[in-house]
């Protein structure tokens, strides 16, 4: 099997046979860049042909330099006759390593112009002489045979002469052979081969050379991979843009990656293509949007310019009218499934931590639809939804504006949204599904007035939880009903303490691990300072106790429990100091 390479920025994506290659300004054009080596090439051979010491050795680089001049200009010709821009990036690597050598024999067939007066053949220089000698031509010889693989890589991949991908190894990459690998798969997925399933076999040959290790996948981006998988995506052509997108994909592994591809501008085609592809191919470019946005920024934010949130939302409800909805109806429920997983991932992806976003998918009607998933699905539909709603309970939680335009008290997806978010908490039987749903409730804690007693009985009945950490996220979520920053933090305090939270508070503190004993504490500390009042549901005797016990353990040097414990001890019984408060035995570990 043949393969050919070349590599040059690829640019605009031409017809189905075509895929550009770009040209940076700072580079020389082909021809600029095969001009000197010609020149060169015919400076050597002169110079060759006068010398007057060395004669044969200086004949045969004579000889090589007409090969070589003869390469070069069949080099040129194919590559000036081509009508579509070409991948050059290894006739530039070759034409300069080509230059390299003949300015070394030039250099060498000067010097023996001059036979008596200037060289002399004593032993020492004759040795000397005789191994540059032999290097040069060695040089020369290597770039005749990369010159030899290049113009066959071209013509194989620009389809005028049949053959496979070209596959053998010049003698430039001898050094590094995955890099032959990929000038020659690049230049079909440029040039097109002679056939389809070239191209389609070159793109996956790629992709399976940068999942085997992450130096492929740099030499790959370094060769300018990115935009001629980009252009790819244009063609008129499913399977290889499914081929092309699986190659994004990992190339927006590492953050070089994500880089480059959004360098090469690559959100508006990712975009676009996102909202007029076959499901099948949406699956994989949803898949490439969760990839890119995954912990990066700056693609969070060029992904949001371009407005992928909305046809991401759309997709994930499946908002489809007319014709297209047609089209769509004969697609396997299989295949509806993955692409609404696909959109509920991307999704949740571009609103990690990034408040905006989270904006812009309550203002696409985002929120009812994640709402309903989460209500209706199951498996990892409704797992992915879930933390898409998680993160919008985040952002919301610090940003007022975001909080009152989608959980205002009177809105109904909001209430919607809050409603699912508790059955989970309290009905789910797995916790990866409780602990996000527990936590978001959480970060909604500001919108709850002192009326929704209701939100309290789903998270208290969770610190009783068999997984630990569970519990612990209850009771961090309790914490933002009953902290000072929570207006209505007091009246939540009652009402928490009303409906039996602190036996259950108690077993946490005196049976859990460090860490479930800790939040349990913290929490308790809050009510404890937070009810003014005797309350035989705050059981005060145990609380106190519990306590006096956590002052002189380690545990009680925790800063945030140094701070709260005297202040709740002073509470649960005043007049008493209990800042300096010791005590000789401990009722816990």
């Amino acid at each position: 099997m043949k393969t050919q390479t070349h590599h040059s920025p690829p640019s605009t994506p031409a017809t189905a046979g075509e895929v550009t290659a770009g040209l940076p300004l700072n580079l020389k054009t082909i021809e600029q860049e095969l001009a000197y080596p010609i020149l060169i090439s015919e400076s050597l051979k002169k110079s060759a042909k006068e010398a007057e010491s060395f004669k044969s050795e200086c004949q045969d680089l004579a000889i090589l330099a007409e090969i070589l001049l003869t390469k070069l200009r069949t080099t040129a010709g194919v590559l000036t006759s081509s009508t579509q821009p070409l991948y050059d990036r290894p006739v530039r690597r070759i034409a300069a390593d080509c230059s390299r050598a003949m300015e070394r024999g030039l250099g060498l067939s000067r010097r023996c112009r001059y036979g008596g007066g200037f060289l002399r053949r004593v032993v020492n220089t004759t040795i000397v002489e005789s191994t540059e000698f032999h290097k040069t031509t060695a040089l020369l010889e290597a770039s005749v045979a990369d010159l030899t693989w290049v113009v066959e890589l071209y013509k194989t991949s620009l389809g005028t002469s049949e053959g496979d991908i070209v596959l053998s190894l010049p003698p430039v990459a001898s050094n590094d052979p995955i890099l032959s690998l990929v000038w020659s798969y690049m230049a079909v997925v440029i040039h097109g081969g002679t056939n389809p399933s070239e191209r389609m076999k070159a793109v996956d040959s790629l992709t399976n050379l940068m999942r085997d290790n992450n130096r492929n996948k740099e030499i790959i981006i370094e060769e300018g991979g990115v935009q001629p998988f980009l252009a790819l995506l244009k063609l008129k052509d499913t399977s290889i843009q499914i081929a092309a997108c699986n190659a994004l994909i990992n190339v927006a592994n590492c953050k070089l990656g994500v880089s480059m591809i959004l360098g090469e501008h690559g959100a508006p085609t990712i975009t676009h293509i996102l909202s007029i592809s076959p499901m099948k191919l949406q699956i994989e470019v949803a898949h490439l949007i969760s990839t890119m946005a995954s912990d990066d920024p700056a693609a969070q934010e060029e992904f949001a310019r371009e407005n992928v949130i909305l046809p991401l939302v759309m997709l994930l409800s499946l908002e489809l009218t007319g014709n297209e909805k047609q089209k769509r109806e004969k697609e396997s429920p299989d295949v509806k499934l993955e692409l609404k997983i696909a959109c509920a991932e991307a999704l949740h992806k571009l609103s990690s931590q990034n408040v905006e976003n989270c904006r812009k998918i309550t203002e696409t009607k985002g929120l009812l639809s994640l709402a309903k998933a989460i209500e209706v699905e199951n498996g990892a539909l409704q797992y992915n939804c879930l933390l898409t709603l998680m993160e919008i309970c985040s952002s919301a939680e610090y940003d007022d504006d975001l909080r009152r335009s989608a959980f205002k008290t009177n809105s109904y997806v909001g209430k919607f949204a809050a409603t699912e978010l508790l059955r989970l908490a309290q009905q789910s039987s797995t916790p990866h599904l409780q602990i996000p749903a527990i936590r978001s409730i959480g970060y909604l804690a500001h919108t709850f007035t002192r009326k929704d007693k209701f939100v309290f009985p789903p998270l208290i009945s969770q610190l009783n939880h068999f997984n630990p950490e569970v519990a612990i996220q209850a009771a961090i979520s309790l914490r933002k009903f009953t902290c000072p920053a929570n207006f209505n933090h007091v009246m939540h305090s009652k009402e928490v303490i009303e409906f039996g939270i602190v036996p259950l508070l108690l077993k946490m503190i005196t049976s859990g691990n460090e860490k479930s004993q800790l939040n349990g504490l913290i929490l308790a500390c809050d009510l404890a300072v937070n009810v003014e009042e005797e309350s035989e549901s705050l059981e005060v005797s145990k609380l106190l106790a519990t306590f006096e016990a956590t002052r002189v353990s380690p545990l009680g040097q925790n800063p945030p429990l140094r701070e709260l414990l005297p202040k709740a001890m002073e509470q649960l019984e005043p007049g008493k100091d209990h800042r300096n408060l010791t005590l000789t035995t401990v009722g816990f570990d």
